[in-house]
């Protein structure tokens, strides 16, 4: 049957190439924003719940809808720039000033991968009951493998966790939601103020759609306007869908989830069944590492970007020694600050900076260019 099996073959490279065009930069953004943005349940209260637990839903609402309007105008200008790296990104956008998104990157970066580094450690000993810090070093080890074998591995892990990931907050809404689907409906009826919170809407977009650049090189499978656009609308479903049924079953613990330095671990305690609090708490392990090799990998494809300029390039030994720098570096801010003032604290001077820089120029400057084409 050749016929029939080269027909297949073409479906299957015809689906392929939908996914990469439509599905895989929201995926890729999904990957970083939730070990950086939500995994933990602490930044879902800090930005959102703390206002009220229906003003802190209506603003997740809004903060969707800012992803996906921001990672179409993202996606297009790189299109048309051909600009897969950040370096690249920002030198077309906004000329020489792009080195102050560089600074301002690498923080966002290195404040996410302290993040990332404090929490795995707390998940992996909850656990196992061994020391945090064996966790975090697993979590490091299995980046710089990831680091060591470039994009084309990391593209196939990080799509297929994201699926992983989806089904695995599905099952948590449902066995949450079964077990303690009281709770949150007495909370709702407790609490129906119906304000949305825009400004925190604004600094929670600000602090993760500096990820976004992250996520260009996988934006280089895009050949049309029409194609950015579209994967910009659902990426902003895709990062953020996960969060809100998440943010849900977390009213269930409304209001003493709101001093929860990993409110995550409180509701899987409170879900009370064994089995999928450990395949959970396995598959967040699993989350942080992929979000800190989307983060890596970037900064490692600035670099190489810079080097094929010269006509030289990256060896593979080079880009595990730049994870591993940054990891350790991380990590040891992470052990002297504490997740929840890192949270709490290193996001706020950040929101507003890559506001500036990054948005603000893409609404006008970038804007312009992308109607002109």
């Amino acid at each position: 049957m050749p016929g029939q099996n080269a027909t297949i073959t073409r479906n299957d490279e015809e689906m392929k190439r939908l996914f990469q065009r439509y599905l895989l930069p929201g995926f890729v953004f999904q990957s970083v924003v939730i070990g950086g943005g939500y995994s933990t349940g602490r930044e879902l209260v800090e930005f959102f719940m703390s206002k009220g637990p229906l003003t802190g839903l209506s603003s997740m609402l809004i903060t969707m809808i800012i992803y996906s309007i921001i990672l179409g105008l993202t996606f297009e200008f790189a299109r048309i720039h051909q600009a897969y790296d950040y370096r690249t990104f920002f030198r077309s956008l906004i000329g020489r000033g792009w080195i102050l998104f560089e600074f301002s990157f690498i923080a966002v970066a290195m404040l996410v991968l302290a993040i990332i580094g404090a929490a795995s450690g707390v998940i992996f000993s909850e656990m196992t009951n061994l020391p945090e810090f064996i966790g975090t070093l697993l979590m490091m080890l299995a980046i710089g493998i990831l680091a060591f074998y470039g994009t084309s591995l990391i593209e196939k892990m990080l799509s297929f966790w994201s699926f992983v990931l989806y089904a695995a907050y599905i099952t948590l809404f449902v066995l949450a939601f079964r077990g303690l689907g009281g709770d949150i409906q007495l909370v709702i009826e407790q609490n129906k103020s119906l304000n949305p919170d825009w400004l925190s809407a604004l600094k929670y977009s600000g602090i993760n759609l500096a990820a976004a650049p992250a996520v260009l090189f996988a934006v280089r499978h895009i050949q049309s306007k029409r194609e950015s656009i579209a994967a910009g609308i659902l990426a902003g479903p895709i990062a953020l869908l996960p969060a809100i049924f998440f943010y849900f079953v977390l009213l269930s613990q409304y209001p003493e989830v709101l001093e929860q330095k990993v409110p995550l671990l409180s509701l899987l305690s409170a879900i009370d069944f064994s089995g999928f609090t450990l395949l959970f708490q396995v598959v967040i392990f699993g989350t942080y590492i992929e979000s800190g090799v989307a983060l890596v990998h970037s900064i490692n494809e600035r670099i190489a970007g810079m080097r094929r300029e010269r006509d030289k390039e990256m060896p593979q030994m080079q880009r595990v020694i730049v994870a591993f720098t940054l990891l350790i570096i991380s990590i040891y801010l992470a052990s002297a600050i504490g997740i929840i003032d890192l949270i709490g604290k290193g996001y706020g001077t950040l929101t507003y900076f890559i506001l500036t820089i990054y948005v603000l120029p893409l609404i006008t400057i970038g804007m312009k260019q992308i109607l002109g084409k």
